[in-house]
């Protein structure tokens, strides 16, 4: 992403709220870039323009259309000190960036934060998807999860004690665990924090070498041997 100072000696209109503005060089601008300078008129204001043609070496045009913290157009900027950025972000949503030292940094964080206040919203609890774009919500994140197979976001709903995840559309849900499976297990011993109550599984006594179908009826482990064929 582009960015640097540049000497503004002088602009004029070109039609309604297009300018071309004269530098002292046009080197490192491209079209899109964004231009920070001060006004003309009131003396000292900062502004901030769209660039939208490098003309040539010295002269840059633009369109000052960049409104969100300000209800009229800026004006003509002023001769002097200006600094140039390449936007960051997609489709509408664009940020600028430029050093602190540089004419217009003020107008550009004006807009920077109208920017993010719109943008906000989309990653509220109920909003869009928090994975995209340039602001992170953590509660969005929090309320989903992100599939890497897709990759698709799916919406986290309610899960109960002792239930499973399973995929219900785009929803991740608590099921009650399918037939009361809670698993196979092979070790020594097996106790009722493998298989909880209610549930079964297939236990393998390591220490014996011999197989068995265990249930946990009100927190008791009932068990029947199965002889290998």
């Amino acid at each position: 992403m582009g960015q640097g100072l540049l000497t503004i000696t002088g602009a004029s209109v070109v039609a309604g709220t297009t300018y071309d503005v004269f530098v002292a060089s046009s080197g490192g601008v491209a079209a899109g870039d964004h231009l920070a300078a001060e006004l003309a008129a009131p003396a000292g204001e900062d502004a901030i323009y769209r660039v939208t043609l490098v003309v040539n070496a010295t002269t840059i045009r633009v369109e000052d259309d960049l409104l969100e913290a300000h209800v009229t157009p800026f004006g003509l900027p002023a001769a002097g000190p200006g600094a140039f950025g390449t936007p960051g972000g997609a489709g509408t949503f664009k940020l600028s960036f430029l050093p602190e030292s540089s004419r217009g940094w003020r107008a550009l964080n004006e807009r920077n934060n109208a920017i993010l206040n719109d943008h906000v919203a989309g990653h509220a609890v109920g909003g869009s998807n928090p994975f995209t774009g340039q602001i992170i919500n953590a509660r969005a994140i929090a309320d989903r999860i992100r599939e890497t197979g897709g990759p698709t976001v799916l919406n986290m709903g309610a899960v109960s004690d002792g239930q499973y995840l399973a995929r219900s559309g785009t929803d991740v849900v608590g099921v009650s665990n399918p037939a009361d499976y809670a698993g196979k297990f092979e070790a020594p011993t097996i106790t009722t924090g493998d298989i909880p109550n209610g549930l079964w599984g297939w236990w393998w006594d390591t220490s014996t070498s011999r197989m068995f179908l265990v249930r946990n009826r009100a927190g008791s482990l009932y068990a029947t041997e199965f002889t290998p064929i």
